[in-house]
């Protein structure tokens, strides 16, 4: 829309959107990518500083806005000193992925299972045009497949591409799919579209065959509701869905030890901030694996980076028995609930003055 109406308006609210999507992922502002591309396919005749750059100037001013929002958030919450260390281990996280092979396969695998509904549609039903239907114009064209290439770059740089990594590049494919015009009939999109419907389906199953297992609430939930206090904080491996439940604060700024395979000496980095974290909040109850051991185990015989790298797989043990060293040191065992043990703070004993007399 802000590339057909040529308005700085139009921009501004396109990159208002881009700035809200980057605040969940930064390739959000890939869009943008897209949508110079276009406008210099559009004004390529014209002057690029009279026509493109105040486009982008007014794009710009609404990223603004809510990056603004956020850099005062963390202003205000005295999270900024965090910002660079943050971008030290994202950076780290990406340049030490253990990559083999087969990875390398993960961007063809993608560019088969989005490619094959655009090859139905634009080839194969290539004779099924719709007499209504027109090719758009080539700015628009630009931006799609612009925006696709720039929300692809991004996925290949976080190294790791994990399926749920390649998410943000299925909205430019469906539009370049949208794009092409062919008559909308039910057995020409079933063909197009069965296949990666299908996966889509079987994937969505897969989550929530595994996060939601029953309808109630976490047994570890449970058994907090019946032990603290409101204002408690708690620590468990993967929180966030605890402390929604239960509305305790979180025992620790780090929320999950998947952390600890980020890189090689992730195991002990995060298990001392943890560890720093228990010691200045206290948490009143930590829950850890009651078979520790067999945790690790199942970890390093399932996650590739501990798999492909020894450091690394020695270092996340480590991790793991510093954070019960502590817990030992300062918490008693309370009880057992599921596969997990629970641990009490002891209360902490007060200093006493001397009083022999003087």
């Amino acid at each position: 829309i802000a590339m057909e109406s040529d308005t700085l308006s139009d921009a501004f609210v396109a990159g208002l959107c881009a700035g809200c999507a980057a605040m969940f992922k930064p390739t959000g502002l890939a869009v943008l990518v897209g949508m110079a591309a276009g406008l210099w396919v559009r004004h390529r005749r014209a002057r690029f500083g009279t026509r493109v750059i105040p486009h982008l100037l007014a794009a710009a001013v609404g990223v603004a806005i809510p990056a603004g929002v956020a850099l005062a958030y963390l202003s205000g919450a005295d999270l900024l000193g965090d910002m660079p260390g943050l971008w030290r281990q994202i950076s780290t996280y990406a340049s030490e992925s253990a990559l083999s092979w087969g990875d390398l396969s993960k961007p063809l695998v993608a560019a088969i299972l989005l490619g094959f509904p655009i090859f139905v549609r634009g080839w194969i039903c290539r004779r099924q045009r719709d007499p209504q239907a027109i090719w758009p114009e080539g700015y628009v064209i630009t931006f799609a497949i612009f925006w696709f290439l720039a929300e692809a770059v991004g996925v290949v740089m976080q190294r790791r591409m994990y399926a749920y990594h390649f998410l943000p590049i299925i909205p430019p494919a469906a539009l370049i799919f949208g794009l092409i015009p062919r008559a909308s009939r039910p057995i020409p999109l079933g063909a197009a579209l069965l296949p990666i419907a299908f996966l889509s389906i079987y994937a969505a199953a897969d989550v929530i065959a595994f996060s939601y297992r029953d309808e109630n609430r976490m047994p570890e939930s449970q058994y907090l509701a019946f032990h603290t206090k409101p204002g408690d904080a708690v620590w468990i491996d993967s929180w966030p869905r605890l402390v929604l439940e239960t509305n305790l604060r979180p025992g620790s700024r780090y929320p999950m030890t998947f952390l600890f395979t980020n890189y090689d000496t992730a195991g002990l980095d995060y298990a001392n901030g943890m560890i720093a974290d228990f010691e200045r909040i206290k948490p009143a109850y930590i829950f850890l694996p009651a078979q520790m051991d067999r945790q690790i185990r199942g970890q390093v015989g399932y996650v590739a980076e501990l798999m492909r790298r020894p450091l690394r797989r020695e270092n996340y043990a480590t991790g793991w028995h510093r954070i019960e060293a502590y817990t030992l040191a300062h918490y008693d065992k309370e009880s057992m609930v599921g596969d997990q043990t629970v641990y009490h703070r002891r209360p902490e004993v007060p200093a006493t003055a001397d009083v022999r007399g003087e």
